[in-house]
């Protein structure tokens, strides 16, 4: 099927209407939003003449499809008597009868036109009723664009990285507007009643079923428990029904599950397409209207012609509709994933009889919005596109709507056109690594990949072990080399990235960083928080043969990660003493609780080392800093300086099944252009962060044969930053820092330098991370002339040309990537204000040894917070941490007495909220200070073949290691 003539309508028209569309959710298929001449009851004909068969159903709204008889006639009869009477009408009443006699919550009802405004309605009467304020909404569910509820409607993986927080929805909300909302995750009843319980609370609003993302079932109890407890603590339970009602029963969902809220919410499917909305509750809320004080008022609530749609609606919906309407919508759902099962895709089809999802790439159903986040979206958009050639047009986003015009003839044509589009080659080439077929990294393919990249990598790059043997071999690359294979040493993402294959941590860490078994096959806290009790396992052995155990726990956390990781410093500075009562037991004694003690445990900042090879010598001198020792799943095998470094299987492995490959090559790429090449020609299958210059990633998003991860990242929690010597005149004065702030646009570093890959950063704490407090920023905007004023203010007064002073800036080893030309531009726009930037090139291991010893002006620089400001952040501005040697710490020479307490009080503070006091402090002092350089929050990305599966398991991504990945 071709829609050039919808794309040439809506390119024309975008001249009128922004962006030829009249709502952001209307962006339609990929390829571009789509134009429509008429509906047929399950049809829509397009501008170019395409029939299709439609499982948007408006959003969901058409639930007897398009153009029913009965609707049509009941809106003309209407029209016939009048259109609007900014009054009341008899249609109005009979509609409001009929809603209240079938919905369980409806002792009162009030009309709107829309769902996004009777929301606002219910939060009214909610804090109308109870004279409390908060309204609390749960992750991943959506109760319209209003700025007060747009919050965490669909938050990013790197957005979900820790607990729930409000990430706002769109460019533009004021922030302020989310003051009085608060968000937790669904379906776990603990969290909802611990969140209750601090009696804050005015209403809580969800999606019964949730179904704007996904079509996830509440769990066993959970709505009768929701209900119990907003008893107990005197708050409104409201369902938001806009699309459970009328679809999961006649009644809604509310019918469905036996549940009655205090406030009930409907639209969409209330007209079958007619602007209408209605709030129904219980009578003495919605008295409140009348008699209370509360106002609700639109010229448009219960416009007669809408009404008339409505009770025309309501009347076809007859259990004997419903009977064999739900039969269809069953056969469609479980065809497809019988279907889809025999194509050898693996999806999770959820849901219900009148609306089901589809998540590709899930092993289980999704429970909440955070499993959904697992599913492959990209993928799934693939094979919605070879729907749609097919004459079928489904929702991107997973979700299906059966209307009652979807008879049996239309189910059978619409599984027809799914088995044709998961048989096709083109649709394999468009969801290559979801079928289950074998495919091998080397042997011919490998060597017609080394001839395409030529120049670019030159013939020495690949050794001939690469095409030997049929070996299952990842192809990696790096920018530069590490200074060393020494984890703890060497502790940025490049010496992460490889080391974590080799060494490993006592735990792992899932979606949620909860913490998992790992080395530690078991653990256990005690009640005070000041001991843990770590149980290894008795079967994991060091590369060379030596046992590990308990020895290596108490080494590594009391002796060698403090003295050179920058994170561990800090994080084992709360150990008292560590004790081994046996070979395969570790137990560690605090000397007060430390709150994010688990966290540290991350192998990004505690991997595990061997004693009996580092013990009693020089740990920055030792020779095995260059052929690693550790535990994982490969082993190192050979690094070959200026081509690769090579590591081969652990063949004493202890995870059952792992590793998965036979070896992995980590190979030189210096140039943003050669890794380019590398990725697109499939001579290298993994490109980690920041080996794609953010120019090309669109490109690559785009490559059918490449998975683009945006959440293998999300443990780090990343800032990039510029760093000042504050020993050195004139970076110590808080007046210079700001007036650097100033002259740098980072809205244009975002947009125009890094592709809009991020946000700008106005202080130590990612806006999306826990305890990040927007209220308590100092912010610097764009403001030259203010930079000027303060330059003169500090008496640096331009001199000769104009130039104030000179420094330099050491530039991030990138191969003249995206951090380049940010430090370029920086230069230009420091220049403006009288300040004359040298840039000076490095490598990293020059970049290392100068920034650990001091000896530079300026740097450019990133940092994540690795779960908890106690972790990744404090280790940059406490004084303790000033380290000479040690990269990655207090390399300015900050120093705040006020700061170094209040990091130590919130890294052992009791609740939650009395962390947060500490932090919010600490955000205030730091920002008035301009005690660092933010740019902004960046979202580094992650490439790698399809034929590859399970290269990212966890949050910590790359930094765990790839031995769970294989060839699918």
């Amino acid at each position: 099927m071709l829609f050039d003539k919808s794309a040439a309508l809506i390119a024309e028209n975008a001249k009128t209407i922004a962006g030829g569309i009249n709502s952001n959710f209307r962006i339609g298929m990929q390829g571009g939003p789509l134009v429509f001449q008429r509906g047929e009851g399950p049809y829509l004909i397009d501008a170019d003449g395409n029939r299709l068969i439609d499982y948007y159903c408006g959003m969901g709204a058409m639930v007897l499809g398009h153009t029913p008889a009965g609707v049509q006639q009941a809106v003309k009869d209407q029209v016939d008597k009048g259109i609007l009477y900014a009054g009341q009408s008899e249609v109005e009443f009979q509609a409001a009868r009929i809603l209240c006699e079938r919905i369980a919550s409806a002792r009162r009802i009030r009309f709107g036109s829309s769902g996004s405004e009777v929301v606002q309605a219910a939060f009214r009467l909610a804090r109308a009723a109870t004279a409390k304020r908060i309204i609390l909404k749960f992750e991943g569910h959506y109760h319209g664009w209003f700025d007060n509820i747009l919050w965490s409607t669909a938050p990013s993986r790197l957005e979900c990285a820790n607990a729930p927080v409000k990430v706002a929805g769109s460019a533009g909300q004021e922030a302020a507007a989310g003051d009085g909302l608060d968000v937790i995750g669904w379906n776990d009843l603990g969290r909802l009643e611990a969140r209750l319980a601090r009696g804050d609370i005015a209403g809580v609003i969800m999606e019964p079923a949730m179904c704007n993302q996904g079509a996830i079932a509440p769990a066993a109890g959970y709505l009768e428990g929701a209900l119990a407890a907003c008893r107990r603590h005197g708050a409104l339970l409201i369902f938001d029904e806009v699309i459970t009602g009328f679809r999961l029963d006649r009644a809604g969902a509310q019918a469905r599950f036996g549940v009655t809220p205090d406030l009930s919410l409907f639209a969409k499917a209330i007209a079958n397409g007619f602007p209408v909305a209605a709030i129904a509750g219980r009578a003495d809320l919605l008295d409140l209207f009348a008699s209370g004080g509360v106002l609700h008022g639109g010229t448009f609530n219960a416009q007669p012609v809408a009404m008339a749609a409505m009770v025309a609606t309501q009347q076809a919906l007859t259990p004997e509709l419903y009977e064999g309407w739900s039969v269809r919508g069953v056969r469609l759902r479980d065809g497809l994933r019988a279907i889809l099962n025999e194509a050898g895709i693996k999806a999770q089809v959820t849901g219900f009889e009148l609306m089901f999802h589809i998540g590709f790439g899930l092993e289980a159903p999704a429970r909440d919005y955070r499993d959904l986040l697992k599913a492959d979206k990209a993928l799934y958009v693939k094979f919605v596109h070879a729907l749609l050639g097919r004459g079928v047009r489904v929702l991107e986003r997973g979700a299906w709507f059966v209307s009652a015009a979807h008879d049996d003839a239309v189910i059978d044509a619409t599984l027809d056109a799914a088995r044709g589009a998961g048989d096709s080659r083109m649709t394999r080439g468009f969801i290559a690594g979801i079928f289950h077929e074998p495919h091998s990294l080397s042997g011919d393919l490998m060597l017609d990949r080394r001839a395409m990249l030529g120049a670019a990598l030159g013939a020495s790059a690949w050794p001939a072990q690469a095409q030997a043997n049929g070996r299952r071999i990842i192809n990696a690359m790096m920018t530069d080399e590490p200074a060393s294979l020494c984890y703890p040493l060497f502790n940025t993402r490049l010496a992460q990235e490889i080391c974590g294959n080799i060494n490993e941590s006592l735990l792992l860490f899932d979606w949620q960083f909860r913490p998992r078994p790992n080395l530690a096959r078991a653990f256990e806290m005690t009640p005070d928080g000041l001991t843990y009790t770590f149980h290894l396992r008795p079967d994991v052995v060091w590369h060379d043969g030596v046992p590990f155990t308990a020895r290596d726990v108490a080494f590594s956390c009391g002796v060698m990660l403090p003295q050179l990781n920058p994170r561990s410093r800090n994080a084992f500075s709360h150990i008292a003493r560590i004790e081994t009562p046996d070979r395969w037991t570790a137990v560690v004694h605090l000397k007060q609780p430390f709150n994010a003690f688990l966290l540290s445990l991350m192998a990004s900042s505690a991997p595990m080392m061997p004693a009996h090879i580092y013990e009693g010598t020089d740990f920055r001198t030792n020779p095995f800093n260059f052929k690693p020792i550790g535990t994982g799943p490969f082993r190192f095998a050979e690094w070959k300086r200026g081509q690769y470094i090579h590591l081969e299987r652990n063949p004493r492995y202890w995870r059952r099944g792992q590793p998965g490959m036979d070896a992995i090559y980590y190979r030189l790429c210096p140039t943003p252009e050669q890794r380019m090449v590398a990725i697109e020609t499939g001579a290298v299958d993994l490109a980690l962060a920041d080996d794609i210059d953010t120019v090309v990633n669109s490109r690559l998003v785009a490559n059918p044969d490449l998975v683009a991860s945006t959440d293998a990242y999300n443990g780090t929690g990343e800032i990039t930053v510029m760093e000042l010597n504050m020993r050195r005149w004139p970076f110590g004065d808080r007046r210079f820092r700001a007036a650097f702030l100033h002259a740098v646009d980072r809205e244009f570093l975002v947009a125009a330098i890094n592709f809009g890959l991020g946000k700008v950063a106005h202080g130590p704490i990612p806006s999306t991370a826990p305890y990040y407090d927007a209220k308590a920023l100092t912010r610097y905007p764009y403001d030259p002339a203010r930079a000027r004023a303060l330059l003169n203010e500090m008496g640096l007064k331009p001199k000769l040309g104009g130039v104030r002073h000179r420094f330099g800036i050491m530039l991030t080893p990138d191969g003249g990537g995206a951090w380049t030309r940010g430090a370029q531009y920086i230069k230009q726009a420091l220049l403006e204000v009288g300040l004359e930037a040298q840039l000076e090139a490095t490598d990293w291991p020059t970049f290392s040894q100068r920034s650990g010893n001091w000896d530079f002006d300026c740097d450019c620089n990133s940092y994540g917070e690795y779960g908890d400001p106690a972790i990744g952040t404090s280790r940059f501005f406490v004084s303790s941490n000033i380290r000479k040697g040690v990269p990655q710490t207090n390399i300015q020479g900050y120093i705040n007495p006020e700061v170094d307490a209040l990091f130590a009080k919130a890294a052992i503070a009791i609740s939650r909220d009395e962390a947060q006091a500490h932090y919010s402090r600490l955000q205030q002092i730091l920002t008035q200070d301009a005690a660092m350089l933010w740019m902004y929050e960046r979202k580094p990305m992650l490439f790698y073949n399809r034929r590859l599966t399970d290269v990212v398991t966890g949050p910590n991504g790359p930094c765990d290691g790839f031995g769970a990945a294989r060839l699918a």
